[in-house]
């Protein structure tokens, strides 16, 4: 699965199905709804006043939108909030076999197939429920980097997995900055496990009757994992010339791994079950 970038003819093409078969109405949540700068686009003053000086016409208003999300992102992502636009509208709209044939056409010149754009993984699904969670914790830093991912995992596979663990590592740093523990000197998501476990409750939580402390072991060896796979799949100037671009598989391997432990820490910290553990390794907060 190598990087992509849609050309001009790819974008117009998009612009036009967007125009199509949304309303005038629908335009902004269908722009906020494919992640374009929500500031951006709330500013965008809309009446439905014909005599009001806010009243906007339809093109008007696509025009104002669309101009926002180059501005506001790099290529990678703008090309990642188009191809967001069109998984909106065709799960939103009956489009027309003809329009459908022809958007085909012009995502082959850029070397996406519209089954690639629509056919919605595991990782691009779990994804945007960990943005949904981070956001509902208000973690900004993990918000933005799981967006981040979100945007790129067509446009830039290798670029989605980094963003992916790093939002990882953000959740673990905030769950140690919550707790007041100070984070490892390796700032790596196996390092931020093993200071989990070593000084909070978290191996207690985890633990099942008659398996022991194998789940925290999962999931400490899907941090391990992960941050490797992740690592060595990113580290294009390592292979250079001999670097093999992930497959669809892989990508939704790893960004489901890191979202996993994302999903996972986000949960335990909004229900607030981590405490610190005391020298004796006792739940600090259940001593007297």
């Amino acid at each position: 699965m190598t990087s992509v970038e849609l050309n001009s003819k790819a974008i117009g093409a998009i612009r036009r199905l967007v125009d199509t078969y949304t309303s005038r109405d629908e335009l902004k949540q269908c722009l906020l709804d494919a992640g374009a700068n929500s500031n951006r686009i709330i500013s965008i003053h809309v009446s439905g006043n014909m005599k009001s000086s806010n009243y906007k016409s339809k093109s008007t208003i696509l025009n104002e939108g669309f101009d926002t999300i180059p501005a506001d992102f790099e290529k990678q992502e703008s090309d990642g909030v188009m191809l967001e636009l069109v998984r909106i509208v065709f799960s939103r709209k009956q489009v027309s076999e003809d329009d459908r044939a022809k958007l085909e056409s012009i995502l082959s010149a850029n070397g996406l197939t519209l089954n690639e754009v629509l056919g919605s993984g595991m990782g691009q699904a779990l994804l945007h429920y960990a943005v949904d969670s981070s956001e509902a914790a208000s973690y900004r830093e993990s918000s933005e980097l799981l967006k981040k991912a979100l945007l790129r995992i067509t446009t830039d596979p290798t670029g989605a997995i980094t963003a992916a663990v790093s939002a990882a590592e953000s959740v673990c740093r905030e769950a140690l900055l919550r707790l007041g523990l100070p984070e490892p000197s390796s700032k790596q998501l196996p390092k931020f496990l093993v200071e989990l476990r070593r000084n909070t409750n978290i191996e207690e939580l985890a633990r099942i009757s008659n398996v022991g402390d194998r789940a925290i072991k999962a999931l400490s060896s899907l941090a391990e994992n992960s941050y490797q796979a992740a690592h060595e799949t990113g580290d294009r100037h390592a292979h250079g010339d001999k670097a093999v671009p992930p497959s669809p598989l892989i990508v939704d391997m790893l960004v489901t791994s890191a979202c996993a432990i994302t999903v996972v820490l986000t949960g335990a910290l909004r229900r607030n079950e981590l405490r610190v553990k005391s020298q004796s390794g006792v739940d600090a907060n259940d001593q007297r």
